[in-house]
């Protein structure tokens, strides 16, 4: 019989080993056998265990396995010894021949079926004497393999102890790997610390040098100052005669400006009289002069009365005349005749009533006419009125073209739809239009407004404001405008564009929204909404 080895593949601890046979073929008749791909080789399944799938084994790994290990070397412990056989067993090798002829025999004396009936029972006996010595074998390999498993049990507990050791060993090292770098740290702050108290210790030094140097000048300066002293103190005393003959002089010179200022004020007094008889005097003559224009002009106004009271009677004549040439049956003139000569000779040119207001009567009310102060507020709307060196508010005239070049504009900003942009003049225009509504919102164009007049402020140029009439609308954005740029308080600003534009008035919703800005910029106002009418 040919040599047969163990081959044994183990998992991990936990799990159980998988024993095999590996034996040439055809060594163990009547056992199944698994091929393995190996002509050399088969895989037997062990006695003690059920018959396994071949499917589920991992066959290629365990003949891997297998070809890498020495085979005899493993499975010289598993093999028999020869020398060592039992006396049964030998016994039944002796007598193995002997059957086997006597078989033989009686095949030849006897019949073929009682040979093989015979030759059946000695394979069945030699096959169950074959396995039981098998099982004998395989319960001693299972023992075996239990002790190696109870062996590497222990040894997986001593690996298992000697990785906590292990991990022990590691987090020791690492505490102190970190024990070491935050002594690294601190060493180098500890240099950083020391580098600058080095340099605190430099900078001490320089100032303590100049320090001395310092008090070295002030003490030569204090000699200096000392030696100073004691001349001026010597000079002092030169002086003192000097002094005294000065205050002598100033003495005789007080006294005598005082005269002087006497006969000074003796004589602007006497001066003063004489202008006052002079202004009397001129006075006088004033009203003389006023009293005679008066007497003059009413002289002429009787006179002018009369000249009427005779072109009347006159007319009355000619009247008459033309009455009795109709009742004596002679034709009337004609229009263009001498009735119209006559007429016309007899109209008086109108009256001249223009005067000086001086040469009414003291006594005679004399109002002014409510068209001038109209049109002179008229003037003042269509005007432009320059709030600061380059900030100008303006009406609709203020936006033409000729006032534009005349006043030196170079950005317009609109605040007024109905007003036009004039193309004819190279200006830069910014439309900002609102309505002059007391629930228009100020703030939706007070941002693009702002940035604009920044822009025109930064870049040196001269910006016109305007919206119809220069009261409302433009008024409103040049008053945010001062206390959100130029750092004014509303009522600084509003007292600033009332002295140059006194028709500046905008409306109550404005005046609301102009104080609500004053307190979010400055956290209060400084003006009621009342203030504005003041």
């Amino acid at each position: 019989m040919a040599d047969f080895y163990y081959v044994k593949k183990y998992a991990s601890p936990r799990t159980a080993w998988l024993s095999g046979i590996v034996a040439q073929p055809g060594t163990w008749p009547g056992l199944v056998a698994f091929p393995c791909g190996d002509p050399r080789l088969v895989l037997l399944p062990s006695p003690s265990r059920p018959l396994l799938d071949p499917a589920r084994l991992d066959l290629a790994a365990l003949l891997d396995e297998a070809a890498g290990l020495d085979l005899r070397s493993v499975g010289a412990a598993a093999q028999p010894k020869r020398g060592r056989a039992r006396p049964a067993q030998e016994k039944e090798a002796k007598e193995a021949p002997n059957a086997k002829r006597g078989r033989t025999e009686q095949k030849e004396k006897g019949g073929e079926r009682h040979a093989d009936l015979e030759d059946r029972k000695w394979e069945s006996d030699q096959r169950e004497a074959t396995l039981h010595e098998w099982a004998k074998r395989q319960a001693e390999e299972e023992e075996r393999l239990s002790q190696l498993d109870s062996l590497l049990l222990q040894r997986a507990e001593t690996m298992r102890g000697r990785e906590e050791q292990l991990s022990a060993r590691e987090r020791t090292v690492a505490m102190a790997e970190e024990n070491v770098r935050q002594a690294a740290e601190e060493i180098v702050q500890l240099k950083q610390q020391l580098q600058e108290a080095n340099q605190q210790i430099g900078d001490l030094t320089c100032r303590l040098a100049t320090n001395k140097e310092q008090l070295s000048a002030r003490e030569r300066t204090v000699v200096t100052a000392e030696e100073n002293a004691r001349q001026a103190a010597e000079e002092i005393a030169q002086l003192k005669p000097q002094l005294q003959n000065a205050n002598k002089q100033i003495g005789d010179l007080t006294r005598r400006l005082a005269t002087k200022k006497e006969k000074l004020t003796k004589a602007r007094a006497e001066a003063k009289r004489q202008q006052q008889r002079k202004e009397e005097e001129a006075k006088r003559q004033q009203k003389k002069e006023k009293e005679e224009k008066l007497r003059k002009e009413e002289r002429r106004q009787k006179e002018e009365k009369e000249d009427r009271k005779r072109a009347k009677r006159k007319i009355k004549e000619v009247v008459r005349k033309l009455q009795g040439a109709a009742d004596a049956g002679r034709p009337p003139a004609s229009p263009r005749g001498r009735g119209l000569s006559v007429l016309s000779s007899l109209m008086l040119p109108p009256l001249k009533l223009a005067r000086r207001l001086s040469l009414w009567p003291a006594g005679a009310s004399v109002a002014p006419v409510p068209q001038e102060d109209g049109n002179r507020d008229a003037a003042r709307e269509e005007e432009a009125s320059q709030i600061l060196d380059w900030l100008m508010i303006g009406g609709q005239f203020a936006a033409t073209a000729p006032e534009l070049r005349r006043t030196g504009v170079t950005h317009v900003l609109n605040c007024s739809e109905k007003v036009p942009f004039q193309t004819s003049v190279q200006t830069c225009n910014m439309p900002v239009f609102l309505e002059d509504e007391a629930d228009e919102e100020l703030s939706r164009v007070l941002e693009t407004a702002v940035t604009f007049l920044d822009e025109v402020r930064q870049r040196g140029g001269r910006c016109l404001v305007n919206c119809r009439k220069g009261k409302s609308r433009s008024v409103s954005i040049v008053l945010a405008y001062l206390v959100l740029r130029q750092g004014c308080s509303l009522q600084e600003a509003w007292h600033l564009v009332k002295t140059q534009r006194a028709v500046a008035r905008p409306n109550s919703g404005f005046r609301r929204q102009l104080r609500q800005m004053e307190v979010c910029q400055r956290g209060r106002s400084s003006m009621a909404v009342a203030d504005f009418d003041a």
